[in-house]
């Protein structure tokens, strides 16, 4: 939590530290203790024999570098008992930064920690801004921003950090439906009766193997004059190990309790989007929730599996489920009419191969929407790889015996994982983030705690703002939300 104050106070139990650009610091100053950002820029907190600065960055440079500064501060504070004063006044920093920098702050916050011990978190004593009453109002704007977005992410980190063990797609999506009674958000959730009903093969055939019920979840956040509704699909598989194609017993596996992030994500999005976008843009997430388990009842190595849109699917591997449950949601927002479709799917490990762990990687059917999304990355520091659509590659998905298979070998997984969700989501314009690499952090470093990142959250609403800003008034979507069966409670 920040509070602003325009107003100096000192005392012995307090610490009061000065925030300085880079180009403010002397080379006088005996440096103790200096950390350098993710970028390479020279910043950090300085401790010297008079004072403590925290060097920020310039104004101009990229938000992330912005939000690291604000990390770093929020580590060094944890570090000390002192009550922490931050002194602003004389930052020389822009709008979009300020909203940057708070949110590096607040994302080191122990609200994102999920904790099953009966060890209690120690309570986080505030951080007083000290503001000029000239800036106040900006800073002030900047905090609350900063505090929605950050909420979201907490959100989605605390629902993925979760195991198996608490969290079943049951659970999850009446986690949701809780999340969505304080908002105007209409929330549907369909069972295995229903899901039989509306023809969801995909969904059908990877919970097969579970004695966990499957749902799928709808948020839909519309209002009446949207002029655009974006279609968010997440990978919701509460626990993935493999199937009949079992994974191996190692470190990846045990982060299968975490191939939901996807779901979470979209969730995320659609609960905590600004209120002030309400009349511009709709969002609605469609969350296929599963858990994929080996059993006499499991989906089979080649099976034949029919989706919600009549196409079926040869299976080829029990541990390519992802976009099996994808598949059947894809169609389902596509027949609502939304405008954009969007999916977040913890899908390969071979995009971590290709890309490694600081980008997600994005395939996309249209130009302008990946040019929006890479802004927005760049902005964030959610960082996207732009993958081809290489249709020739679709010869490695044929199928003797069915539409298309659900891998196309070794060679160009990626791609073709992508390339089998595409054709679910034709002709809407569509991207695929591939989110396997960014999900979790190993490590204790900059604005990420060890656990669930909830990438995705803050790429996703900057990227709804900006697409906002440019819906006119005269604009009108052509989204309706169609009915789906109610879900019974014994399902």
């Amino acid at each position: 939590m920040i509070q602003l104050t325009t107003r100096s106070a000192a005392s012995a139990q307090q610490l009061n530290v000065r925030a300085v650009n880079v180009a403010e610091v002397g080379l006088g100053i005996r440096v103790d203790e200096v950390r350098n950002g993710t970028d390479g820029e020279a910043r950090g907190v300085v401790i010297s024999s008079e004072e403590v600065l925290l060097i920020a960055g310039e104004r101009g440079q990229a938000n992330a570098a912005w939000r690291s500064s604000g990390a770093l501060f929020a580590r060094f504070r944890q570090r000390t008992t002192s009550h922490v004063t931050l002194d602003v006044r004389e930052l020389v920093i822009d709008d979009s930064s300020m909203v940057a920098f708070a949110e590096g702050v607040l994302l080191l916050g122990t609200g994102s920690q999920t904790r099953l011990t009966r060890a209690r978190l120690e309570v986080e004593p505030p951080i007083e801004l000290l503001v000029s009453p000239s800036t106040s109002g900006l800073w002030e704007a900047a905090l609350v921003k900063a505090q929605r977005t950050v909420d979201a992410v907490f959100f989605a980190r605390r629902l993925t950090n979760l195991p198996a063990s608490h969290l079943s797609a049951e659970t999850f999506a009446r986690t949701i439906e809780d999340g969505a009674a304080t908002t105007s958000a209409s929330v549907d959730i369909v069972g295995s009766a229903g899901l039989r009903e509306m023809g969801c093969g995909g969904i059908l055939a990877v919970n097969a193997g579970s004695d966990q019920p499957p749902r799928l979840v709808r948020v839909a956040h519309v209002p009446p004059d949207a002029g655009l509704v974006i279609g968010l699909v997440g990978k919701g598989v509460m626990y993935d190990s493999g199937g009949i194609s079992l994974k191996p017993t190692d470190a990846s596996h045990v982060k299968m309790k975490m191939d939901m992030a996807g779901a979470a994500v979209a969730a995320a999005v659609a609960l905590y989007m600004d209120t002030a976008m309400e009349n511009r843009i709709g969002v609605a997430a469609y969350l296929p929730c599963v858990e994929n388990m080996p059993s006499g009842s499991a989906m089979r190595l080649g099976d034949v599996v029919t989706c919600r849109d009549g196409t079926t699917v040869e299976i080829q591997n029990c541990d390519a489920e992802g976009r099996l449950i994808l598949a059947d949601a894809l169609a389902l927002a596509r027949e609502d009419r939304v405008d954009v479709l969007i999916d977040l799917a913890t899908l390969t490990d071979a995009a971590s191969i290709a890309i490694g762990p600081d980008f997600a990687a994005m395939m996309c059917s249209d130009d302008d929407l990946a040019a929006d999304l890479l802004r927005s990355a760049t902005k964030t520091g959610e960082l996207l790889c732009r993958l081809p659509i290489h249709r020739p590659y679709e010869r490695l998905l044929r199928s003797a015996i069915a539409d298309v298979r659900n891998v196309g070998g070794p060679a160009g997984r990626v791609v073709t994982a992508g390339l089998f969700l595409e054709r679910f989501a034709h002709p809407v314009p569509w991207a695929h983030i591939d989110m396997t690499s960014t999900m979790a952090s190993d490590e204790d470093a900059d604005i990420h705690r060890i656990g669930a990142t909830g990438y995705g959250v803050r790429l996703v609403l900057d990227l709804i703002a900006n697409m906002a800003a440019r819906v006119g008034p005269s604009d009108r979507t052509s989204f309706r939300r169609s009915t789906w069966p109610v879900t019974a409670p014994s399902e």
